[in-house]
């Protein structure tokens, strides 16, 4: 786990040692991946997942509109400032989202009022049970590995290994995950490391093989999210070539 800034310099010193492209890209690269003012420990996997199953196939627009609409349910306050929100009242200690317990006490009917496909509706609930039964709990989660953790929420409708890779990466502040699925880090890798890459990353059929992806970052090891963060960002960097 990264937990502090200087955690992910010494990550991204490791990467830079690795190969000195990747250090220009580091150079050039203004985003920091995480946000240390919030502690990894107070991470809540039903939230967590719970809107990653509502911002699925969606637009971010569209998605929050129907978050809003959903927090709306359990009366609470959202960012006035997204669509759909309904300003309230609100304090420092007020709930951001609601408890499995509650969404499990909405019918099909109530969530799919405010835009949910039934689909959607079906796997929120699914979600909420198995929180709500133990399955899935914040210390289980912090106890598992990489590879336990993936299986565990997987099995769990409407949550795939995408989605899991970006919980462990951006929520959990996992180190070493590379999310081969995600067709930016594919690309970014694609143009990174092959001859032709910029002209081959337009072409989904000329993209580098998943078994290729693993074994050009193997020097990343153990510092995996952070080079694939380096390569979602380097796909749609200006940057000059690096000096010879």
């Amino acid at each position: 786990m990264i937990r502090t800034r200087a955690e992910y310099e010494a990550g991204l010193a490791h990467l830079a040692a690795c190969d000195d492209r990747m250090a220009h890209i580091i150079a050039n690269c203004t985003k920091t991946m995480f946000d240390f003012d919030s502690p990894v420990a107070q991470v809540e996997p039903f939230e967590a997942l719970s809107r990653s199953i509502i911002y699925q196939q969606l637009s971010g627009k569209a998605a929050s509109t129907i978050l809003g609409r959903f927090l709306g349910l359990f009366d609470i306050a959202t960012d006035p400032s997204s669509p759909g929100a309904v300003p309230r009242q609100t304090t420092a200690s007020a709930p951001t989202f609601p408890t499995p317990q509650q969404v499990l006490a909405q019918t099909m009917e109530q969530l799919r009022s405010v835009g949910l496909s039934g689909r959607k509706a079906e796997y929120l609930l699914g979600l909420a049970e198995l929180c709500k039964d133990g399955t899935i709990t914040r210390d289980k989660i912090m106890g598992l590995s990489d590879a336990d953790l993936s299986k565990l929420l997987c099995s769990v409708r409407g949550i795939g290994q995408w989605t899991v890779d970006m919980f462990m990466m951006f929520r959990l502040r996992r180190p070493n995950v590379l999310p081969v699925g995600d067709l930016g880090v594919r690309r970014g890798m694609t143009i990174h490391f092959t001859k032709t890459g910029a002209v081959a990353a337009k072409k989904k059929n000329e993209l580098i093989s998943i078994d290729d992806m693993i074994r050009l970052a193997e020097p990343w090891v153990p510092y995996r999210t952070l080079g694939s963060f380096m390569m979602w960002q380097f796909q749609d960097m200006q940057i000059p070539e690096p000096s010879n």
